[in-house]
């Protein structure tokens, strides 16, 4: 139920109909020349109105999202294909994804099983390993791909399905814990451990895990946004 409809169930048919009823009682005991009568279908005529109108303002608005809700599957695979190739580009595992698994449309599906399938070993085992500017781009991108998350479920909120709305809400707090944990730890991250100190190399390992944790959460979803598999995994 939409929220619309939530908010006049509330607000307005639940209090008019109270109201109307309240009405017809009292005309039953004291006709008052009919004024709690006409109160009570006045009432009830106003609570028609208001629903016929809002039926007709809901088909209206519907015929004018239709062209943007049919994007809108395209749109969401999209930004599940740009995302998981700009970590992959971070994030190399030949043995899992090939480069012809990145190249051309009819591949794309196999990339997003195997990256979703794998995220917990290609995030675990690649991202320890990352130094210097690696990091930094790692970072871009995770804004980028939180940044998209939110753009997305702020633009299409009211026709996400469930499933979507859930999968794209965890992607961005997911990737909104990895930027805090990365911004932590910035000065630390870039570095080899064999320039820090026993404590620093402590604290770095521990926010490589979280950020990966995070990570390894939000390409979960995002490969299943890719295969369109969102109901399945619900």
């Amino acid at each position: 139920m939409q929220a619309t409809t939530k908010y006049l169930i509330r607000w307005v048919a639940i209090p008019l109909t109270v109201g109307a009823a309240i009405s017809l009682l009292v005309s039953l005991r004291w006709q008052a020349e009919g004024f709690f009568g006409n109160v009570a279908t006045e009432l009830i005529g106003i609570i028609v109105t208001v629903f016929f109108v809002d039926q007709v303002v809901r088909r209206r608005q519907e015929e004018l999202w239709r062209p943007v809700t049919g994007r809108l599957p395209r749109r969401l695979r999209d930004y599940a294909d740009s995302s998981a190739r700009a970590l992959q580009s971070i994030l190399p595992v030949p043995s899992l994804i090939r480069t012809e698994d990145i190249t051309g449309s009819g591949a794309t599906g196999d990339l997003f099983e195997r990256l979703a399938t794998s995220a917990s070993k290609v995030v675990f085992e690649t991202i320890p390993i990352l130094r210097g500017e690696q990091w930094h781009a790692l970072r871009l991108t995770i804004s980028n791909m939180k940044d998209g998350a939110e753009t997305l479920l702020l633009t299409y909120r009211e026709h996400l399905a469930v499933e979507e709305f859930a999968a794209l809400a965890t992607i961005e707090s997911h990737l909104s814990d990895a930027l805090v944990l990365y911004s932590e730890s910035e000065r630390l991250l870039p570095l080899p451990p064999e320039q820090l100190t026993v404590d620093e190399r402590r604290t770095r390992e521990s926010r490589i895990w979280m950020i990966a944790h995070n990570l390894q959460r939000a390409v979960l979803q995002l490969g299943r946004i890719g295969q369109g598999r969102l109901k399945d995994a619900a």
